[in-house]
């Protein structure tokens, strides 16, 4: 049984040390996340092995080995906060990595260089067939309408971009637009922002907000949730002055 605890202790450190790779950027990204994934898979079969050998000990009534128990929660412990931060509506979510709250006119980027940093996915926004799968998926993002000049619903925008600790990349405030990256907060991988504040009148205007993941086919729901984020610290931006 101490080869079984040798091995979980080595899996799940090399599965923390991927992680942290990941994190801070140690390693190229497609190098981190395949070792990540191993780590993972890895974690999980051995629990699974380690949990058959205790309930097997249980079933034939023999001395039951109590150090498999600390080594199988240890084992679970990276599957499971993966899963957790993820949660289920992420396990479920579509394989679409741009969300936007206007899907019609989608803000475009203007700040952000594409060649920065390593990147699988554009900023051109893909077209109908994503809006369409995001509608169906997430039909709560949508603009929002304050009743409010776009000067000062601009300003709201910021400070909760700020607040959200989203890095603002560059701003037109003459046209009420800014763009910003986000990490996700376990693995850290970033995603680009736009934020846009289109005057509807002197008294009223419609924010809207766009992220997209660099990597990946899914965004396992991070785009969605942190839209969502932003919408709830600006409204109560807004209920503040209120």
């Amino acid at each position: 049984m101490k080869i079984i605890s040798r091995v979980g202790l080595t899996v799940c450190t090399l599965t923390i040390m991927a992680a942290l790779t990941q994190r801070f950027e140690i390693l190229p990204y497609r190098i981190a996340f395949a070792a990540l994934l191993v780590g993972m898979l890895s974690s999980s079969l051995l629990a699974i092995f380690t949990s058959g050998v205790l309930l097997s000990q249980l079933i034939r009534k023999i001395r039951v080995d109590m150090e498999l128990i600390p080594m199988i929660l240890v084992c679970m412990l990276p599957p499971v906060i993966a899963v957790s931060s993820a949660g289920l509506d992420g396990l479920s979510a579509p394989s679409i990595t741009d969300i936007t709250s206007d899907t019609a006119h989608p803000p475009a980027f203007r700040f952000i260089d594409a060649s920065d940093g390593y990147r699988e996915n554009s900023l051109v926004y893909p077209g109908d067939l994503v809006a369409e799968e995001q509608m169906r998926a997430y039909p709560d993002i949508q603009t929002v309408i304050v009743k409010l000049p776009a000067r000062v619903a601009y300003r709201y925008a910021f400070r909760s971009a700020r607040l959200l600790s989203w890095v603002v990349v560059g701003e037109d405030r003459s046209d009420f637009q800014f763009e910003a990256t986000a990490k996700t907060p376990l693995l850290g991988f970033t995603n680009d922002v736009v934020v846009r504040v289109t005057p509807i009148s002197r008294a009223v205007s419609a924010v809207d907000i766009r992220s997209v993941s660099r990597v990946g086919r899914s965004d396992l729901g991070a785009n969605s949730r942190r839209i969502r984020h932003f919408f709830a610290a600006f409204d109560d931006q807004v209920k503040k002055v209120k």
